[in-house]
């Protein structure tokens, strides 16, 4: 698959480890520029593309992306808090989120960010309340939960009874709070899910969000001046998913923009953005652990990494649908056994892979896990058992490489923030 061959932009895996150490998470800007680049050819060029932060928030990867031109979603004070401090123009931030904190709101109009994602009455009233305090005028998407939807998305965020969004039938009563002076109604938002592999649906989706605001328009509601269409463009994980018809999505997306975001143009319509998180950085990460030890229990043989579950982010929970691509990086032996991969907190679920055909093993060898630029670290029990988290490190498109990201202290280990009982004693 193309992952396979996008190795050799990683650098020498063998020297990186080697200097920072394992378990370490490798980073290739070239692949990264690759996917920015084939993701918006297949978008129309009048449209802007967003990079949600919750994929990856490494400041070194949000900068590279913005560097391209992307605007950038946070879903949270702490996400909205990194990209202005990285350096992110205000005006090319959005904050959403289902839980917005009264901080969370405050600092996003007083930073001047682009628009706030609304997900509810609740929310729409509290943004009013902080923007009427401040006398200040704020955009607001509204988040929409439509009514009905085609996904085929591994995680459906949409068309269902969800904590996510508006539900579409609330909309016209939800845009009417929008007063013009605190909070000015700028448009709609519409996530359906992750992962989708079908760009028919990716497409019909985008017609539907369209379709809704002009039914919208035509009971004398505001026209949109922006509409965000989302994304969950699909990344296969292993062989039998599909890779995502880039061409397929371009011409459905032709036929959406001539015809119907045409016609919202003409009512008003400013700026469409689609977000993407995962199809822009997965492929542009590797894993790379050591072998610790190798043992056989009961016939079976076991390679024992020095990471797993606490940094294997998506590779768990209700994503475990799949077995990750993973490639020994031999020092020796040829022998071909059957291998689980373990990872090396103590609990019987942290395993890597399965069971997978490699040659014989060795204490030492290093382990390769692609795809692993997404929901990986950040989205892990990273302090469980007590080991450090990885260091992070990005090979520049020259073949250069440098650090990113250092590695956990042993006294970061366990987490942060504690407070030392010894110290309450005196």
């Amino acid at each position: 698959m193309e992952r396979a061959r996008d190795i050799e932009n990683f650098g020498d895996i063998a020297a990186i480890a080697e200097e920072f150490g394992t378990p370490l998470l490798v980073y290739s800007e070239s692949i990264l520029l690759q996917n920015a680049a084939k993701l918006k050819d297949a978008l129309p060029n009048i449209s802007s593309l967003a990079y949600s932060i919750k994929a990856n928030p490494n400041p070194t990867i949000l900068w590279i992306l913005a560097d391209c031109g992307l605007l950038a979603e946070a879903s949270s004070l702490g996400e909205l808090s990194l990209a202005l401090r990285t350096g992110i123009p205000p005006e090319k931030l959005f904050l959403g989120g289902p839980s917005k904190t009264t901080e969370a709101i405050t600092t996003a109009i007083n930073a001047g960010i682009s628009a706030i994602l609304v997900e509810s009455a609740t929310d729409l009233a509290r943004v009013k309340s902080i923007a009427g305090t401040s006398e200040s005028t704020v955009n607001v998407l509204l988040r929409v939960n439509p009514s009905c939807l085609s996904s085929g998305a591994v995680l459906k965020m949409g068309g269902i009874a969800s904590q996510f969004g508006i539900d579409e039938e609330q909309l016209p009563v939800i845009i009417q709070e929008c007063d013009e002076k605190s909070v000015r109604y700028a448009g709609l938002f519409l996530y359906a899910g992750s992962q989708h592999f079908s760009a028919e649906e990716i497409v019909d989706n985008t017609s539907y969000l369209c379709r809704l605001c002009q039914r919208l328009c035509a009971m004398g509601l505001p026209a949109p001046t922006i509409i965000d269409f989302g994304g969950g463009f699909g990344v296969p994980e292993d062989e039998s998913q599909p890779e995502l018809d880039l061409s397929q999505l371009k011409k459905g997306m032709e036929r959406i923009f001539n015809q119907e975001v045409k016609e919202l143009t003409n009512l008003g319509l400013q700026q469409t953005i689609f977000e993407s998180g995962r199809y822009l950085v997965s492929r542009a990460g590797i894993y790379v652990a050591s072998v610790v030890d190798v043992k056989r229990s009961r016939g079976k043989q076991f390679a024992i990494l020095d990471g797993g579950i606490n940094n294997l982010g998506i590779r768990q929970l209700m994503y475990r649908t799949f077995e990750p691509q993973l490639e020994v990086w031999k020092q020796s032996g040829e022998k071909v056994e059957l291998t689980t991969f373990v990872g090396p907190t103590c609990t019987p679920i942290d395993i890597v892979h399965k069971g997978i055909e490699v040659p014989d093993i060795k204490v030492g060898d290093l382990v390769v896990i692609h795809n692993f630029g997404a929901y990986s670290i950040s989205y892990s029990p990273v302090h469980f058992c007590g080991h450090p988290w990885p260091a992070e490190v990005l090979v520049r498109a020259d073949g250069s490489y440098r650090l990113v990201r250092r590695r956990g202290e042993l006294e970061e280990s366990c987490g942060i923030g504690y407070i030392n009982p010894l110290e309450l004693t005196k």
